[in-house]
């Protein structure tokens, strides 16, 4: 046994007789992980032991031989978002992905490779990559402009092949044979010889077929049985498509089959030719006899594309993942968790689960009719709540666009969803309960004529536990649902027929903070309403507009997106021009100044204010009082508690980051983990800063113990709020020092010069400033 052995060993046992327990499941600081949704799926690919998809937005395999799923997205390497399809070639066994941005990556084993050529490439017309064809090593690639052909071994685009005359011709996909590649075109099917050293000139290729008059396209090409099975857009009568058989050796047409319905794919695998329309599954055999499966797997099943396996089918659906189908045997769905869509409005939530409604937010607040429901993460599952409600009495299906969210923080199984169009949503405990104009005060929209609409826009929490609700364009625009059930609603003059009441946030001092993003083609400000502590007493209420106008607020731009209240009680709010802060929310009813104030920042040798050139749309506070922006096209900014020093920014260019436009930001207080959703999905990211407390609870280390192969940083959670950290060792000899961010501290694992530390057991007290409330952590190293 070698010394280190022996040395490690001898720390485990250490590990036990000192109580240390490792936290397994925890996330390292600074680690990633996606959000999105698996169920859309467009493209399938088949190998010996894995079957790839394609989602919309990501893509993710099934290992056939241990049933595993496992997910890929930028967190592992891929260089874009948007799938627009995916290829596996089982000889050179590589993976190809091609991206709605013409991007490309390429697959082998672990090893991802990208290649943007033809992404940067100055191309006349569009750029997308419709098809991927293997032929050895070679993938050719059919686009808009033509086919190019990528070398995955050298990860080059060899050459690019342009049909037609003048600007050519977008090619749809194409296939090859011993002899010829041919390609389905909008004009036509157009083949050349394989072994032509001028194949990349237009003169090389030969139209075989022409597209007749009055026709649409051929979409779909394959070589089957010696054969190139052909289909064929119909733009008039009673088919939408129209297959055919062309014979290269005779060059004769045998018609195969007419389809009532649109074509969305076609593969041939093996023994079999699969097709696919909005509802079946047409599998043609060598002798070109047809079966079809019709709703493979039930209702509202959409097969996107499908490739045989064998005697086993598997299917990429649109709205259910991936489909496993064995004639006689029925199906099985495969998908990894995550939330049902992609369009998430807000994030709200408790330590124990982050709730997401699904929505579409910044839409110039009309609506788009999502009707995905809502969804809530465990911190490791995601369950998805739509269809019909427990009880019976309706679906969410019929609910659209949730756009606003609050979760009851006394209970974490209570959570209240607004419907910009439905009403109220309340989750509790399993139940679901719909209120609308038949069962609460909450009001239809008062301004369309024979319009029943119910919309509620903002959602909010008050100390006391009182729900807030902003019922927009009604006659009364703030509602509130009490802690005892009750309701009550407030007249208020700013807020009565006609303007937009969206986010409301609580402060401190009984006062609401309304935003009013538009009345009519106008921006409005925010709205502050005080009722002083005297829910059934409205002669003691106050209220207020805010504008942009010095003493009346001072807003950076009447154009309001969010609003947050921090660990002090100040209120941040995020607009079209960057960032404001009320630095005396209780002074707003007084004579006193109340103004917004800007926060200024030094930028190398200039002096700007916080965000000002940014549209900011989302802001939410850590444990540590640090402030999260998300922008519309900045990404996402980390700042010190006051905004002046900017820790972090992460961008679609420099971090895993899906997309630039942030919807919504929240953070797991109790983990650190900070989700983002953006218009393109969620991501998080496992940030340092925890919710502390007046003393130390259940504190945690991890990694623990430190091993010989970790070299990230170390976390120490659970710690009293903002508290002082002394790392020493085993003998009280000063290791190193720091400050919590919030209740959690993070070591590097070096000492005061910056050395790694060796091997030992090392202890991290912690005390308040008073140094009353202290605690102690043993972390075990091997180096």
């Amino acid at each position: 046994m070698t010394k280190l052995k022996t040395i490690f060993l001898f720390i485990v046992v250490i590990l036990f007789t000192c109580n240390i327990t490792p936290l397994l499941a925890q996330q390292k600081i600074g680690q990633w992980r996606v959000h999105l949704s698996y169920n859309q799926t467009k493209a399938v690919s088949v190998s010996n032991d894995k079957i790839y998809v394609a989602a919309n937005d990501a893509v993710f395999y099934f290992n056939k031989s241990d049933n595993n799923i496992s997910a890929l997205s930028k967190v592992e390497g891929l260089s874009s978002i948007g799938v627009n399809t995916l290829r596996y070639n089982e000889p050179t066994q590589t993976l190809v992905i091609a991206y709605s941005d013409a991007n490309i990556d390429i697959i082998k084993g672990a090893i991802i490779q990208n290649n943007s050529d033809i992404k940067r490439a100055n191309v006349v017309g569009g750029k997308s990559i419709r098809h991927i064809l293997f032929r050895n090593e070679l993938a050719y690639l059919s686009c808009s402009f033509g086919i190019a052909v990528l070398n995955t071994e050298r990860n080059e685009i060899k050459e690019t092949y342009k049909l037609g005359s003048g600007t050519g011709v977008e090619v749809n996909s194409c296939t090859t044979d011993d002899t010829y590649i041919y390609a389905a075109t909008d004009s036509g099917i157009y083949r050349a010889e394989l072994s032509d050293p001028f194949i990349f000139n237009p003169a090389a290729w030969s139209k075989i077929i022409d597209r007749p008059a009055s026709t649409g396209t051929f979409d779909f090409i394959q070589s089957f049985n010696s054969k190139i099975i052909i289909n064929h857009v119909l733009t008039s009568g009673p088919y939408k498509d129209s297959l055919t058989i062309y014979d290269p050796i005779s060059q004769s047409l045998t018609p195969l089959f007419q389809s009532g319905s649109k074509i969305l794919s076609m593969q041939s695998s093996g023994d079999y030719l699969t097709l696919t329309d909005n509802n079946t599954l047409m599998v043609f055999d060598n002798n070109f006899s047809k079966t079809n499966y019709l709703q493979a797997v039930g209702a509202f099943t959409v097969p996107m594309e499908a490739q045989a396996d064998g005697n086993v089918f598997w299917i990429a659906d649109k709205n259910k993942g991936l489909l496993k189908f064995i004639p006689g045997q029925g199906s099985e769905v495969i998908v990894p968790s995550g939330p049902k869509s992609n369009r998430t409005a807000l994030l709200d939530g408790s330590s124990d689960y982050t709730w997401v409604s699904h929505g579409v937010r910044f839409n110039n607040w009309t609506p788009v009719f999502v009707n995905d429901g809502f969804a809530r993460f465990d911190n490791k599952e995601w369950k998805q709540f739509s269809g019909k409600a427990p009880d019976g009495k309706f679906t969410l299906d019929t609910i659209f666009d949730l756009v606003c969210i609050a979760a009851d923080k006394s209970d974490k199984e209570h959570v209240y969803f607004g419907s910009f169009g439905g009403g109220l949503v309340e989750y509790n405990n399993g139940a679901i309960t719909l209120y609308n104009g038949s069962n609460s005060i909450i009001k239809n929209q008062s301004i369309i004529a024979n319009y029943n609409n119910v919309r509620v826009g903002g959602l909010a929490f008050d100390n006391d536990n009182n729900l807030w609700i902003c019922n927009t364009i009604a006659d009364t625009g703030l509602i509130v649902k009490k802690g005892d059930g009750k309701w009550k609603k407030y007249y208020t003059k700013s807020l009565a027929g006609g303007d937009y009441v969206t986010d409301i946030v609580a402060d401190d001092n009984d006062q609401l903070w309304i935003n009013i993003p538009v009345s009519g083609a106008n921006k409005v400000g925010l709205y502050v309403y005080n009722h002083n502590g005297t829910l059934d007493d409205v002669s003691d209420d106050q209220a207020k507009l805010l504008t942009d106008e010095e003493g009346k607020g001072k807003l950076p731009s009447k154009a309001v997106r969010c609003m947050a209240k921090d660990r002090d009680g100040l209120i941040w709010i995020g607009t079209e021009k960057g960032v404001g802060v009320f630095y005396s929310p209780g002074a707003v009813f007084s004579n006193g100044n109340f103004d917004a104030q800007q926060i200024l920042i030094q930028q190398e040798t200039y002096n700007l204010y916080l965000l000002d050139k940014e549209v900011v749309q989302a802001i939410t506070v850590d444990g540590a009082n640090r402030k999260w922006f998300g922008t519309q096209s900045g990404g996402v900014y980390l700042t010190s508690s006051d905004g002046v020093e900017q820790i972090l920014n992460f961008s679609e260019a420099n971090s895993p980051l899906l997309s630039n436009n942030i919807n919504s930001i929240k953070v797991n207080e109790a983990t650190g983990e900070v989700f983002f959703s953006t218009d393109r999905g969620m991501i998080s990211y496992q940030g340092d800063a925890t919710l502390g407390s007046e003393a130390c609870e259940d504190v945690l280390v991890f990694p623990n113990p430190v091993r010989e192969t970790y070299s990230g940083p170390i976390a120490i959670r659970g710690l009293v709020n903002n508290g002082y950290i002394k790392i020493t060792d085993i003998a009280g000899g000063l290791v190193t020092e720091m400050r919590a961010n919030g209740g959690q501290a993070i070591w590097d694992g070096n000492n005061l010069k910056g050395e790694r530390v060796s091997t030992g057991i090392y202890l991290a007290m912690c005390s308040d400033e008073q140094g009353t409330n202290t605690c102690i952590a043993k972390i075990a190293v091997v180096r």
